[in-house]
């Protein structure tokens, strides 16, 4: 193995040139009686599609939005929970040449999921009111409440809604009409296919750009390959694999309990899938922040501040390159660009820091921002959670950053004890005073909290993880600092 932080698996399998619509339509024809997509309820109840009727009841949906005036690469909306619905709307949206552009609503007036909509300049929103309508007010805050005024989009309800207060088409209606002078646009692999929003973790919700070459080939095609390795013995939970924030060894509880196996992911909104720690199995013992080796086809290194690559086990910043990689991001030319290396190689920089060991395993050690600048050092808020979080009676623990007019910044503990616990921010410090040391910081020098908050709860994005910026400002309103 090379002294550099570099990895890289092959791919197995050549890459596809064809679009998803190119996929849909073979397996209809391949494999009508197939079911393509399968969901599973709350209540345990199993509903299913088959490859025929999805290509069906899409193409039928894909008509629909061209006589409605979609041309190839308009972008459409499309806001709900998981539904059978929602992926006959998604595949329409695709046959009809259009760009699937995800929302995710986290305000109660939508206006974050407005300013999406003006940005991609979409007339066209698939809304899903959800069980009993829950979901309906959201809905009819996209559109104008002066009745005098002219609806902003036109509304497709993904299910019926007992609600007449905006005007709207239903999917039962259009997926079964058909058009039959209708045809249906070519559509390539490097279109422009979805769109999604990153979780905002770091500021303001980016909208990431796939094409269909990335997802047909990071995707459908590993499931067509590996359908004959895919072991059917019935419904039941074999594994539980999770990501999405760094995993240490005690989510490992939850095995031989609910499942059978434990693995770890590691990607991005715009990476797609980077990396995968095989399967864990009860008495196994998970290294913290350890998310395994790169998929196929994938490449990652670890990069000093200067670009240059550091040597196995150093930390340093990730960075991945692949075909899975998005196109861009939408109507953003300046975060885009900085997104990647300016060379000619295009690393995408995911601003993610980590090493590679010398076993050729990835580790996650936290977020490039979240790093606090305390003076000269780089305190690394995982690495202090890692400590933290083995206090008894701590529910949930995070390291953030506050203001510190000669350090620029300082750490701060920001802690949740567990119901009935009588755990106090100087209980936290006395136990900080006796487990830090010196070797918990990215360069080596120190990283002991200054500041202990307890609170109820944190603030949380969308995705379930802590809302870091939001928790910050909190933290140090609480503490009476000037929040930046």
């Amino acid at each position: 193995m090379s002294k550099w932080s570099y990895l890289h698996s092959p791919p197995t399998v050549p890459n596809v040139y064809i679009s998803l619509n190119d996929a849909i339509k073979k397996n209809a024809e391949t494999s009508p009686n197939t079911e393509a997509f399968i969901y599973r309820c709350a209540d345990g109840s199993r509903q299913s599609i088959i490859s025929k009727d999805l290509y069906e009841k899409s193409r039928c949906v894909a008509k629909y939005l061209i006589t409605s005036g979609v041309s190839r690469q308009d972008k459409v909306g499309i806001f709900g929970p998981n539904t059978l619905a929602r992926i006959v709307a998604e595949f329409g949206i695709l046959l009809a040449g259009g760009v699937v552009l995800q929302l995710n609503i986290n305000v109660k007036n939508a206006t974050d999921a407005a300013d999406m909509l003006d940005k991609g300049r979409c007339r066209i929103v698939f809304a899903d009111p959800g069980e009993n309508d829950v979901l309906f007010p959201v809905i009819s805050s996209l559109e104008n409440e002066d009745n005098n005024e002219k609806q902003n989009h036109q509304i497709i309800l993904l299910r019926k809604s007992s609600s007449t207060k905006i005007a709207h088409t239903l999917l039962s209606d259009i997926q079964s009409a058909e058009n039959a002078g209708t045809v249906l646009p070519e559509v390539y692999p490097e279109d422009d296919a979805i769109i999604f929003t990153t979780s905002g973790s770091t500021g303001k919700p980016k909208m990431v750009v796939h094409s269909h070459f990335n997802f047909i080939n990071a995707f459908l095609h590993d499931l067509i390959t590996e359908q004959d390795n895919i072991e059917d013995d019935g419904f039941r939970l074999q594994s539980i694999t999770t990501g999405g924030q760094i995993i240490d060894h005690f989510c490992t509880k939850v095995l031989g309990r609910f499942c059978r196996s434990f693995s770890v992911g590691y990607g991005s909104t715009e990476a797609m899938a980077v990396t995968f720690l095989p399967a864990l199995y009860p008495g196994d013992h998970l290294e913290t922040g350890n998310v395994g080796t790169p998929f196929n086809g994938v490449e990652v290194r670890i990069v000093d501040s200067e670009g240059r690559p550091t040597k196995i086990g150093q930390v340093g910043e990730i960075q991945i390159r692949s075909s899975f990689l998005m196109k861009e991001y939408f109507a953003d030319e300046a975060i885009t660009m900085k997104a990647f290396t300016d060379d000619r190689h295009k690393w995408f920089k995911p601003e993610d820091l980590g090493l590679i060991t010398s076993s050729g395993d990835l580790i996650i050690r936290g977020r490039v921002k979240d790093n606090i600048s305390r003076g000269g050092r780089k305190v690394l808020p995982a690495l202090v959670d890692d400590v933290v979080k083995h206090l008894e009676g701590l529910r949930l623990v995070a390291t953030v950053a506050v203001p510190d007019a000669r350090l620029y910044e300082e750490v701060c503990v920001c802690f949740i004890a567990e119901e009935g616990a009588d755990l106090s921010p100087s209980d936290v410090q006395r136990y900080c005073e006796e487990k830090f040391s010196k070797d918990q910081s990215l360069d080596g020098m120190g990283s002991m909290p200054k500041y202990f908050v307890r609170f109820d709860e944190f603030p949380t994005l969308f995705t379930g993880k802590p809302d870091k910026q939001e928790l910050r400002r909190r933290a140090a309103g609480r503490l009476n600092l000037p929040v930046r």
